[in-house]
């Protein structure tokens, strides 16, 4: 009893403390965050994550602090205001504010990195992931705390909310992740106040930071804040019986109000939002046609109570893990449902999403199926738990009993299925135990102490669950909480539990090394020259995208939004990735290295052979982190302006095969339309397959162009190959079908299998689901590329069915190439050939190509400028991508600026001496900056407004 007292009396004085609420939320914050992300600063890790962490969010914060301080640099040194838009180092060139805002551009945490040194970058990127999880604690608390949800109840809620398994993995790997925790809280408390004849701002100022900070999570949290207000009109007004008639009318009334709340906050994000919103709702990524299954496979439903509990991934982005205190609020509440209805249907309808593929998809952007939206489900856990939470004091005996029941049932049930019986299933099943237990004991507890007694011994003592605002039964399960968490911590990051995860991240200090110095850019600072170049890179291993800190202009890219005309190029000329945001390099093929101005290939010593045929010339050789390099230098590499003759319909070039089609953008400019004469399209690529054979177990079938693969398969492309040629294997309408481990083997091989092997294989097929991406090696000599194919199924899937692997410049010609199979299935293509294509015609066509372009080319902020002297009328091409900011200017004089050669850019040229100039400025963002600047004015008015009827009615709302 006397621990008990002495319980209370720090509880009291903790609950009646000025400012109490938020140190004991930052103490208990600080403690949970030391026991989870912790790990990171024990290992001295980072929380950079390998994958899209290194190359996309910490790249682009380095990139963002870089930049800021650039443009303020110019302010003060008397250059003026001036906003670079375009970087030529991002891929082919893209722009600057689309690409780089869904990682760091328009949130205003990202501020901070102006003001980081880069050697103290991983830092500040570690620490905005820990200040957003704080800030997100304390959005959730204060729309929990208006709401009237005791001290006790919301410091719990928070802390479920904020240390649940979304931000420790998702909000890791992705930094601009935990966004939606900080703002959706404030949107839906914005609602609220709403609905109570209170100010609009903090609705109107947190939409419009969430639509600022990120575009892809505010579509999101757009979805859900309405579905938000229409379930509060009707539990406010139908539900609550105070409109029965004309409803309709104060349903419009609401309706208006949100609608002109909403568009006020649209207008002042639009700075952001309309250039970004232009550029994503033309990207590929978004026009694929997606797979959406009907329900997800069994192994999902199996594990969901488990991955309720614990940090365990569920698949589809489903990551839960609240620990088991908030599992017994959700059974009291199905109990209950009668006395909750609200509640119960809120969480009737959020779980029913979690169950859907259908939902993930709308609420993923109609992008692909993903419960990325967690966070809302989250946000309704803590805030069902804060307001239930009082009730586990007022508990029956008989309640108790059934809870623990259905909590030792959801035990044996979250390792009932094979798919869930593995050690993050024991661990959730034990942790439901132990609170099953813990409330039995407590009812234990209750007839083993006499009432009475107990009250005669300590007055105005009870037992624990059942008094209202009991200090120490609150202390106790604040306890048991940080206790779940740091468990959950343990098992997720901790190298002794034997979890993998952290080893995800980099160590301490290599992220910048990765991103600057992994490379062999030396030998370019010596060597090369030239007013406007590319350069590829093979055998370097220079992470993706790190050419926009070393400041080299590569055709790599790795951005979630990407130009759309070059996601068409990367179609119509089979490149062999399936992502087309994801791309590195042109394939080694001379007339698209050409095309883009790669001037320079960097290449580790001992792989020459990977260069097209038209790079000999050795311009410098040296050490760097992974060997040795040498840079070598191509002929006939086209100009930053290229001019032509002629043109070629892109309707005619659409019915090319791809073969004919590279060498149509050799012999005109493909343009829509056009003056000019049309081009004479000349190809002397041939067909040189003569047989398709297997080894291993394989059914070819030639006439349907299928290929079953069972096991242990290789198919050989026997060809009479030229010489002095390229060579291309080609994959046109490429599709994949899995099968199951049964149907790897045929009859032989099935008799040949014990009973017990053959038991072992009908019980992994069980749950079989069929692949849903493939790859396939191709080999030829020293040469090997791996085609990567993703069928419709996948998340990620583009559209993409036709490959083109080029297996090289040889100068003797090929005799096979070879394809082997990751795995088992049916492959099926549209058509399947190899082809040669001469690289003398090549060389004589970029000879004619590569004189009298474009000279003097200058690089300007956000221009270029050069000059060209014609003899006739030409076609100029710039290896610039095409994008509507761009416009062309020609003796002072605007032209037309037409997509030219599929993903650039041309204008039509009279003969004589012209002075060009480029200029860009972001599509969109000029009429965004207006936009904004209404939106200010409105979001003024509305509130001056309001004032003003305050005082008008003494201060309150009528």
């Amino acid at each position: 009893m006397d621990i008990n007292l002495n319980l209370n009396k720090i509880y009291e004085r903790i609950r009646r403390g000025k400012y109490s609420y938020i140190c004991c939320y930052t103490l208990l914050f600080a403690l949970c965050a030391a026991l989870t992300a912790g790990y990171f600063i024990l290992y001295h890790k980072t929380n950079i994550w390998q994958q899209d962490g290194l190359k996309q969010h910490y790249n682009a914060l380095l990139y963002y602090g870089k930049y800021l301080r650039a443009v303020i640099k110019d302010l003060f040194d008397g250059g003026g205001f001036s906003l670079p838009m375009w970087d030529d180092t991002m891929g082919y060139g893209s722009d600057i504010v689309t690409t780089l805002h869904y990682y760091a551009i328009g949130d205003p945490l990202t501020l901070l990195s102006a003001v980081c040194p880069v050697s103290k970058m991983q830092y500040l990127y570690f620490g905005i992931y820990v200040l957003r999880l704080y800030l997100g604690g304390l959005a959730f608390s204060w729309l929990s705390l208006w709401h009237k949800n005791t001290r006790a109840a919301t410091l719990l809620a928070s802390l479920i909310y904020v240390f649940a398994s979304y931000s420790l993995t998702q909000c890791l790997m992705h930094s601009c992740f935990p966004t939606p925790l900080v703002y959706f809280p404030l949107i839906i408390l914005g609602i609220d106040k709403i609905f109570e004849d209170e100010s609009p701002a903090v609705f109107i100022v947190f939409t419009s930071i969430a639509a600022l900070s990120n575009f892809y999570y505010f579509y999101m949290q757009a979805v859900l804040a309405a579905l938000y207000i229409i379930y509060r009109y009707v539990c406010k007004y139908i539900a609550g019986n105070k409109v029965r008639e004309g409803w309709h009318k104060s349903a419009l009334r609401t309706l208006g109000r949100f609608a002109l709340y909403g568009l006020n906050a649209f207008l002042i994000s639009a700075v952001m939002l309309v250039p970004v919103l232009n550029v994503m709702l033309s990207s590929a990524r978004w026009k694929a046609e997606k797979y959406v299954p009907p329900l997800y496979n069994i192994s999902y439903y199996a594990g969901l109570i488990g991955s309720y509990v614990a940090h365990k991934g569920n698949g589809s982005g489903t990551l839960l893990g609240y620990t088991a205190l908030p599992l017994v609020i959700v059974i009291l509440l199905i109990l209950r449902r009668k006395r909750h209805m609200k509640q119960f249907v809120l969480f009737a309808v959020m779980t029913l999403f979690l169950l859907i593929p259908a939902a993930g998809f709308a609420l993923n952007g109609f992008a692909y199926v993903s419960n990325r939206w967690v966070w809302a489900y989250s946000l309704m856990t803590g805030c069902l738990f804060a307001a239930l939470y009082p009730k586990l004091y007022e508990l029956t005996a008989a309640e108790r009993r059934r809870i623990a029941a259905v909590l030792t049932v959801l035990s044996v049930l979250s390792v009932a299925l094979s798919p869930t019986r593995n050690e993050r299933g024991f661990l959730s099943a034990a942790l439901i135990l132990l609170v099953a237990v813990l409330i039995s004991l407590t009812e234990l507890k209750k007839e083993r102490s006499s009432y009475d007694t107990v009250n005669q011994t300590s007055p105005g003592l009870k037992p624990p669950l059942i008094t209202k605002n009991y200090g120490s039964t609150n202390i106790v399960l604040c306890a048991m909480l940080v206790f779940f968490i740091a468990l959950n911590g343990y098992e997720q990051f901790s190298v002794t539990a034997g979890n993998s995860f952290i080893e995800e991240f980099t160590d301490s200090g290599i992220a910048d090394r990765k991103l600057t110095r992994n490379n062999a850019d030396a030998l370019l600072e010596g060597a090369a020259e030239g007013d406007f170049y590319r350069v590829n890179e093979e055998g370097i291993d220079s992470t993706q995208n790190s050419s926009i800190q070393r400041r080299i202009n590569t055709t790599g890219f790795y951005f979630s939004l990407t130009n759309p005309y070059i996601s068409d190029f990367i179609n119509y000329m089979y490149f062999i990735w399936p992502k087309d945001y994801d791309y590195e390099g042109c394939d080694n093929r001379s007339v698209l290295d050409a095309l883009a101005s790669v001037k320079y290939y960097l290449v580790k010593e001992g792989e020459e052979y990977k260069l097209p045929f038209n790079y000999t010339e050795e311009v410098g050789e040296g050490e760097f982190y992974g060997g040795r390099a040498k840079l070598y230098k191509g002929e006939g590499t086209l100009p930053f302006g290229t001019v032509y003759d002629s043109y070629v319909p892109l309707s005619d070039f659409e019915k090319m095969d791809v073969a004919t089609r590279q060498n149509a953008l050799l012999d005109g400019a493909v343009l829509e339309d056009s003056s000019f004469k049309k081009a004479e399209v000349t190809s002397d690529a041939v067909s040189v397959l003569k047989s398709i054979s297997g080894t291993g177990s394989v059914e070819i079938d030639e006439e349907a162009k299928t290929i079953l693969v069972r096991r242990n398969a290789t198919v050989t492309f026997n060809i009479d190959g030229l010489d002095e040629a390229e060579t291309y294997l080609i994959m046109k309408g490429l599709s994949y079908e899995g099968i199951p481990q049964r149907a790897t083997y045929d009859e032989g091989g099935w008799a040949g299998l014990t009973v017990f092997e053959r038991y072992k294989v009908r019980a992994g097929d069980r749950y079989f689901s069929p692949d849903v991406t493939t790859s396939m090696r191709i080999a030829a000599g020293d040469k090997a590329d791996i085609v990567e194919y993703y069928t419709p199924k996948h998340i990620y899937y583009c559209g993409r069915h036709d490959f083109l692997t080029n297996m090289g410049y040889n100068k003797k010609g090929l005799k096979e190439i070879t394809m082997t199979f990751r795995d088992p299935g049916l492959y099926s293509f549209e058509d399947l050939d190899v082809v040669c294509q001469s690289v003398g015609s090549i060389e004589k066509k970029l000879q004619k190509l590569s004189g009298g372009g474009m000279e003097r080319v200058t690089r300007g902020i956000n221009s270029y400028s050069g000059s060209v002297s014609l003899s006739d009328p030409k076609i100029m091409v710039f290896s610039v991508p095409f994008s509507k900011g761009w416009r062309v200017f020609v003796n002072g004089e605007e032209k037309e600026l037409k997509r030219a050669n599929i993903m650039y850019m041309g204008v039509e040229l009279d003969a004589g001496e012209s002075d060009i100039e480029l200029r860009y400025e972001t599509p969109g963002l000029r009429l965004g900056a207006m936009l904004t600047l209404a939106g200010l004015v409105m979001l003024a008015v509305i509130l001056t407004i309001r004032n003003m009827e305050k005082r008008k009615n003494g201060g309150d709302r009528p």
